[in-house]
């Protein structure tokens, strides 16, 4: 079984228990108040102790461009593809993959309609149909929304 060396805690702040670990120099690492800032003593770093602290903060990261989507296969009347390249259905916001999830989970199109009513039988059986005819079309969408946090 893992133990993990105690950290130690501020003496102005012992009740709080917050230190954190963060880097100081190539190879170097201390521990400090998360109240005060107040400098604690050095923490174990790569190659020192039984685990590695977690790095906190750190310069941000540009995001990763997402990948081209696949190409639009077979064409339908009441879909269409957003500026991110994600079909809708014509005129809303709605993306196909949303009604095609539902649909591979067992949802009645009935329920689909009650949940948006603006939409028609048409559209949403021309939207499923759409995410039969196109499926890597309709995973790469899955796949960004997913990632994207949707």
């Amino acid at each position: 079984m893992l133990t993990l060396p105690e950290r130690p805690t501020c003496p102005d702040h012992p009740a709080q228990r917050s230190t954190n670990a963060r880097n100081v120099a190539k190879g170097k690492r201390e521990y400090i108040c998360a109240v005060c800032g107040r400098v604690l003593g050095d923490a174990p770093y790569e190659g020192q102790g039984e685990w590695e602290p977690q790095t906190i903060g750190g310069p941000p990261t540009a995001p990763a461009a997402p990948p081209p989507m696949p190409e639009v296969l077979v064409p339908h009347p009441h879909v269409t593809l957003n500026t991110d390249g994600v079909p809708v259905i014509k005129d809303t916001i709605i993306p196909v993959h949303r009604l095609w999830a539902w649909h591979r989970q067992g949802t009645a199109t009935e329920t689909m309609l009650r949940r948006y009513p603006q939409l028609g039988p048409a559209r949403i059986f021309d939207a499923l149909a759409f995410a039969y005819d196109n499926m890597p079309l309709i995973n790469a969408s899955f796949l960004r929304d997913q990632a994207k946090g949707g």
